[in-house]
């Protein structure tokens, strides 16, 4: 009995070792780096603008780890807290991705929000918006 009990010991032993040893090594799929660019030209934050104020928004977004080249990038616009439709999406092989884009702001009373999207090849997004606030 004390040998079955001894021997079962060893086989959850040894398991919990090769468990433990098949998880080394293995690096964990990051998402994306992404952000706004940041200054005087670029809107980068929330903020209310004039009916037809043209407005820049700059974004980067940077592969993270040794593996997962970006693959993609896609904006969204919503109004007024509605669903986000795309309005553009691009597909390319890189490292790095860089890129501003000049928008108006709508009518008045009206809360438009730009979502910006990078994407990784294994398949791992990340996310920033930014809300303009129509006067």
């Amino acid at each position: 009995m004390k040998k079955n009990i001894f021997i079962l010991f060893i086989l959850a032993l040894l398991s919990g070792i090769m468990l433990n040893f098949s998880s080394c090594g293995k690096e964990k799929s990051t998402p994306p780096d992404i952000s706004f660019y940041v200054g005087t030209a670029y809107v980068y934050e929330d903020t209310a603008l004039l009916h037809g104020t043209i407005f820049n928004i700059g974004v980067t977004a940077s592969k993270t780890g040794v593996d997962g080249l970006l693959t993609g990038f896609e904006i969204s616009h919503s109004m007024n807290g509605s669903s986000d439709s795309v309005i553009q999406k691009m597909s390319f092989i890189e490292q790095y991705f860089s890129q501003y884009y000049s928008y108006a702001a709508g009518d008045s009373g009206n809360v438009e929000r730009y979502t910006f999207t990078a994407i990784k090849a294994d398949g791992r997004t990340n996310s920033i918006s930014v809300n303009i606030t129509d006067l």
